[in-house]
């Protein structure tokens, strides 16, 4: 008799984390406050290439090819936020934790829904 695969240790699909759990868009919950949302990102630094990765917890995670030295990753994490969010630049905030891996984002010019499907546009 074979040995008894545990589904959660077999390679995860690009929307499940290392760790087993499913990463699924409604655990990203942008928040509306005002004009703009705010949601939590979880950068990863010195990544091979700047990328949107998934959720982890209720932060979106990112891995950011720039080294967190001098703003590089924070530059290059808005920089890939706008881009993805169809938004200028300047329309990209980080309000807290710009030396943590750990942020809160604000973004002006797009509702929460429309920032959940253009960040994780396979998690539907």
């Amino acid at each position: 008799m074979g040995a008894v695969r545990d589904p959660l240790n077999a390679r995860p699909s690009p929307l499940r984390s290392w760790y087993g759990r499913a990463l699924v868009a409604s655990e990203l919950r942008p928040k509306a406050h005002g004009e703009e949302i705010r949601f939590e990102i979880h950068a990863r630094p010195r990544a091979k290439r700047s990328r949107i990765v998934g959720v982890r917890g209720e932060a979106l995670e990112v891995a950011l090819a720039a080294p967190p030295v001098d703003g590089a990753a924070n530059d290059e994490l808005v920089r890939l936020l706008a881009a993805a969010l169809g938004v200028p630049r300047r329309d990209v905030t980080i309000l807290r934790g710009e030396t943590s891996q750990r942020k809160l984002v604000a973004v002006r010019g797009v509702t929460p829904e429309a920032a959940v499907a253009l960040l994780l546009p396979d998690a539907g």
